[in-house]
């Protein structure tokens, strides 16, 4: 019987490039979560006292607190990857590469729009120098 061996897989700056924009969106649907569990946790203080017993209120804020301690550490976790993303593209002391990459995966321009931006009429142009620059740097 073959044994077959897991490849460990090797750090890829390109794919973490990529992740910017879906981390910026969590991001804002995370917030919008927390928006809308203190707007509960402020309809269960309304609550406290009237039809409802204190222990239903006290539970439900419990869980309103886990929750939010929830979406807190992911969000943590989510800002340490944006954080080292930009850190890392204003660490290129290349500026027609640092541009490129702040165009391309800060802004989510398509390549064709990021050679426009910095005057190049061929998208391949800007691509090409930003993965060269990535492969000699041992990123990709």
């Amino acid at each position: 019987m073959s044994r077959i061996s897991e490849k460990k897989p090797t750090y890829n700056i390109k794919n973490e490039l990529s992740q910017y924009r879906h981390i910026k969106y969590e991001l804002q649907l995370l917030r919008s979560e927390l928006r809308e569990l203190e707007t509960l946790r402020e309809a269960a203080a309304a609550l406290k006292g009237k039809e409802h017993p204190e222990s239903d209120t006290a539970d439900f804020d419990s869980r309103i607190s886990k929750l939010e301690d929830s979406i807190k550490t992911r969000m943590d976790e989510l800002i340490s990857k944006y954080e080292r993303i930009e850190r890392y593209i204003e660490s290129i002391d290349i500026p027609f590469i640092r541009s490129a990459m702040k165009h391309r995966f800060l802004y989510g321009k398509t390549w064709q729009q990021t050679a426009f931006a910095l005057g190049e009429y061929d998208e391949q142009y800007a691509r090409k120098r930003c993965e060269r620059y990535m492969k000699l740097n041992g990123q990709l």
